[in-house]
């Protein structure tokens, strides 16, 4: 699935927005998963970072201006509750001193959830350079008036062009973006009907476009709803599929991070355990016996009798042996 997302909407999670940091990190893992192929242009990782330090500076402009009144009636003093106030003041202007010393520092050494997230997302893009060619093109459809585009800049322009050159005859695209250059006059919540129309004659297929993040995954992914839970069952899909030791304790190392699954998830790690030779192969490898262990431990009436029992014979030798000794 070919995804752009225009410069504001990764700019959102820098400031007030509805969209939770959850959204980013479900990208993250879907374009690692290979779910979806996000078309980065080196314009918009540009537009990017030159806008990112005023965005942070705006959100802490607008955090350091949030204000409670250290001002009470006189009627009110003379009661304890006087004094519970006069102390949740002080801790707010503390607490409040403190987080934002610590958004700051993080913000120098690029090290904020969201830098973190869009890194990992960026890193996992697909990359668009740009190239004279596209630049050539920019200026034309600037020059002529098409859109996307505003004031006296072709950036909007160059986004499109790249988009245009790098998605594939035939496949659709999903355009995410809160900038009205790429909106219909019309209606918001519609693309420009001009692009809408460009891009079906020129790649032979649709265009479908929303205005946030969270709008998107709602309509291509309803089925996802935080993105743990989707890390989870992506790991264990891929753990099904290893096809060499060091893939296996790989997936192996980040599932022992989750300490809660559904009972259709142990079920499916037993099986993966029990059938895939990639696993039980070591199954006396500290690493391996000790997470798959540590998985199912209390989790026991959960897990289908049969397998359980295959899975003692292979990870817990000393508990199959008591298993056979019951007087059945």
């Amino acid at each position: 699935m070919n995804l752009y997302i225009d410069t504001n909407i990764y700019l959102t999670f820098y400031h007030l927005t509805n969209d939770d940091l959850d959204e980013l990190k479900k990208l993250a893992i879907l374009i690692e998963d290979e779910q979806i192929n996000l078309i980065l242009p080196e314009q918009t990782r540009n537009e990017f970072v030159r806008n990112r330090d005023k965005t942070i500076f705006d959100a802490l402009t607008s955090l350091k201006e949030q204000k409670i009144s250290s001002r009470f009636p006189q009627i009110s003093k003379g009661y304890d509750e006087y004094i519970l106030l006069q102390e949740a003041y002080k801790n707010f202007e503390k607490q409040k001193n403190k987080i934002i010393s610590k958004i700051e520092n993080d913000a120098k050494d690029f090290n904020l959830n969201a830098d973190i997230l869009t890194k990992r997302i960026f890193n996992s893009a697909n990359k668009v350079e740009i190239s004279s060619n596209l630049i050539e093109k920019s200026k034309t459809r600037y020059d002529l008036g098409n859109p996307p585009g505003k004031g006296k800049s072709y950036g909007d322009a160059l986004n499109w062009e790249s988009l245009l050159e790098s998605v594939e005859y035939g496949e659709d695209l999903h355009l995410i973006s809160d900038d009205g250059d790429f909106a219909s006059l019309m209606d918001k919540k519609e693309l420009n009907l001009f692009l809408k129309d460009e891009w079906e004659k020129k790649k032979n297929s649709s265009i479908l476009f929303y205005k946030t993040l969270s709008e998107y995954f709602k309509s291509q992914f309803p089925q996802i709803e935080l993105s743990d839970q989707l890390e989870k069952e992506i790991l264990i899909k891929s753990l099904a599929t290893s096809v060499s030791f060091s893939s296996a304790k790989s997936k192996l190392a980040k599932l022992s991070k989750y300490g809660e699954f559904t009972n259709q998830q142990l079920n499916d790690i037993v099986e993966i355990a029990i059938t895939n030779n990639q696993l039980y192969w070591i199954s006396n490898d500290f690493g391996v016996g000790n997470v798959l262990i540590n998985i199912i431990q209390g989790n026991e009436e959960k897990i289908i009798p049969e397998s359980l029992i295959e899975f003692n014979r292979i990870y817990r030798p000393e508990i199959h042996i008591e298993e056979q000794d019951l007087p059945f």
